[in-house]
């Protein structure tokens, strides 16, 4: 009887590893076992909402490779093809949703702690491995129902692989194997960190989890994610490589086998290399433009994943598109989502860069050829420009921030367009006449190299260095733009703090000329306010902004013949300018030029009344039509003033 239970048995699991079942139906699986156990954690442990990138890319990312690992691991001791694992593997996942309930039924009326990674030093790991499942011990970041989960993955993995094997010893050996590798996902920061420990000895985990160093983080709340998603995808991409290369024995293939690349095309590789060489330079760029030139305080482990990860998302992003394109859509999506995990790890700093070059460089992969007229290396050439610009962008504003891309001065951004104009065609002519296919990524690995050797080269020297840096450093329009934002906020002091620091970078700067001018007319500080508004008219005299609001100033100033001579002027270079417009009927009612007035009131409102952002002018100027066409026994009106930002 037990025998017909165990060759029953025996059955029922060949059954579920035939299901018929892709790729597609059995992600999709996993990743809705993940969202609800990720939203039981929250209900459960009374948890704060997980942020975006936590949830919708660490948290998939983390629970995907384990599953991954252990599938390759029931595989290899099992003797079964790694497809089959894994559909099993996806019915099997269900089990991660009883944790949390475990939690809740064995805390009643307690806090439920949370569930999370393991909390310990990295010289604690071997102690950590022999004491797991001793319910004496405490273990920050374990709980009572993460441990019977891992328990449960050890005896039910052994069952699996003494079932399909038939092999006692190999279900002995699985036990161990399964436990390794669930233990190792739990403590995967404590040995991330233990390996940085040893190349940065100094590094204690709080300033690890917050990547203190020279390199840009766009969140801080972030950081731990940050890092997470940094060390999960090469984990991720090599698991995948492991498991194409133990399905090939087997008919069925979930990742595809390489197809027939472009006719006459030299592949993603060496644009991947000489792209990621660019990157490289355009970091290098940022160190010497942009960095202090006395030695740097501190390197943190995020300095050294951040630079990897910039090179390694743009190669994902090229290779998935030419995965994609060559017919392998199983390969290419894994590599374009991974690519995407490590564009949100890395933020907005380098991600706008990246993404411009893997979309210029998509043409080059694809033979670009927009006509018939034009040859193809011309459009390669151009496309390969552009990409390479955008790479090198990356790699600068990985230090310098999201707005290193407008810091990139003229000079240098116009060289790079000239190296990949030349690279490029250079990097796949190389690569298609290479006479042996290892030698294809070499020549462009070399030509991404000498990208890296002229911008360190170059930059050392100070007569190249000094000008740049100048440039680099002193971008009028970044402060601007913050004080506009301040302006709009109603905060004129730090509005006037940032207009006066674009004025010290460009003392011409018309824009800031003008807002300062606004900033001091809303203080009351109205003379000031028209010394600046006229020197802005100076700078720009044909701008209409500037005559608006000096009309404005001259208006509240009583001087309403010269308010109306300037709004006319205003009028006259930009017709259809609302805030013209309005100054201009103001200036002729308060004036008292009735006829005037009302026309002046009528044409604005033709153009405002489409413009819900104009009610409140509109409203006014409503009643001041009523006031002038019937002006006996109405109260006046107040007047506005209206500024031209």
């Amino acid at each position: 009887m037990l025998r017909d239970a165990w060759h029953r048995f025996h059955d029922l699991v060949v059954r579920l590893e035939e299901l018929p079942w892709g790729p597609g139906r059995t992600f999709a699986l996993l990743a809705g076992i993940v969202a609800v156990r990720n939203l039981l954690e929250i209900l459960v442990a009374r948890n704060p909402v997980f942020p975006g990138l936590a949830a919708f890319v660490h948290y998939p990312l983390a629970y995907f490779a384990p599953a991954l690992a252990l599938v390759l691991v029931l595989a290899a001791l099992a003797g079964v093809a790694p497809t089959r694992v894994m559909r099993l593997m996806a019915l099997a996942w269900l089990l991660t949703l009883v944790p949390p309930v475990l939690d809740l039924l064995l805390h009643p009326g307690r806090e439920v702690p949370t569930i999370a990674y393991l909390q310990a030093d990295p010289s604690e790991l071997a102690w950590t491995f022999l004491h797991f499942f001793d319910p004496r011990v405490s273990l920050p970041g374990t709980t009572p129902g993460i441990r019977l989960e891992a328990l449960a993955a050890v005896l039910l993995g052994s069952l699996y692989v003494g079932l399909r094997s038939r092999r006692w010893w190999r279900a002995v050996l699985a036990a161990p194997a399964i436990y390794a590798t669930s233990l190792f996902f739990f403590a995967l920061p404590v040995i991330v960190y233990g390996i940085f420990r040893s190349l940065l000895p100094h590094t204690d985990l709080a300033a690890f989890q917050r990547g203190e160093g020279i390199l840009f983080r766009p969140d801080p709340e972030t950081g731990f994610d940050s890092m997470a998603i940094a060390w999960l995808v090469p984990l991720l991409l090599i698991l995948g490589k492991a498991f194409q290369w133990m399905e090939r024995p087997h008919p069925e293939r979930w990742i595809e086998t390489p197809g027939a690349p472009f006719p006459g095309d030299a592949g993603p590789a060496p644009l991947a290399w000489f792209l990621g060489g660019t990157a490289l330079a355009g970091t290098i760029a940022a160190r010497w433009l942009w960095l202090p030139t006395e030695p740097l305080a501190s390197w943190a482990a995020w300095d050294f994943m951040g630079a990897l990860s910039l090179l390694l998302a743009l190669s994902l992003l090229l290779l998935g598109a030419w995965s994609m394109a060559a017919g392998r859509s199983t390969t290419g999506c894994f590599r374009l989502l991974l690519g995407g995990a490590l564009l949100a790890a890395l933020g907005r700093s380098p991600s706008v860069g990246l993404l411009a070059a893997a979309g210029a460089g998509l043409p080059v992969l694809a033979g670009f050829l927009p006509t018939s007229r034009i040859p193809r290396w011309t459009g390669t050439a151009i496309a390969g420009a552009l990409a390479t610009l955008g790479a090198f962008a990356g790699g600068f504003c990985l230090l310098v921030g999201p707005e290193g891309i407008a810091r990139i001065p003229r000079p240098l951004a116009a060289t790079v367009l000239a190296w990949g104009l030349v690279g490029i065609p250079l990097a796949l002519a190389g690569a298609r006449l290479a006479p042996r296919p290892r030698l294809r990524s070499t020549v462009a690995a070399v030509l991404g190299l000498a990208a890296v050797l002229l911008a360190a080269g170059a930059l050392t020297s100070p007569t190249i260095r000094a000008p740049l840096r100048d440039r680099a450093r002193k971008v009028a329009r970044l402060p601007r733009l913050r004080a506009e934002e301040h302006l709009r906020r109603g905060r004129l002091d730090l509005a006037s703090r940032g207009f006066r620091q674009v004025l010290a970078i460009d003392p011409d700067d018309p824009a800031a000329l003008r807002q300062l001018g606004i900033v001091r007319a809303r203080e009351g500080n109205l003379a000031k306010a028209r010394y600046f508004l006229r020197k802005a008219l100076e700078v720009e005299p044909d701008n209409a902004a500037n005559l608006a609001n000096l009309a404005a100033v001259e208006m509240e100033l009583g001087n309403l013949d010269e308010a109306i001579r300037l709004a006319r002027e205003a009028v006259r270079r930009a017709p259809r300018d609302i805030v013209a417009r309005f100054d201009l009927a103001e200036a002729l009612d308060r004036a008292g030029r009735r006829e005037e007035a009302l026309a002046a009131w009528r044409r604005y409102l033709d153009l405002a009344e489409p413009r819900p952002e104009e009610a409140a002018s509109v409203r006014h100027a409503r009643r001041r039509i009523k006031a002038l066409e019937n002006p006996r026994g109405r109260a006046p009106e107040p007047h506005e003033t209206r500024w031209a930002h």
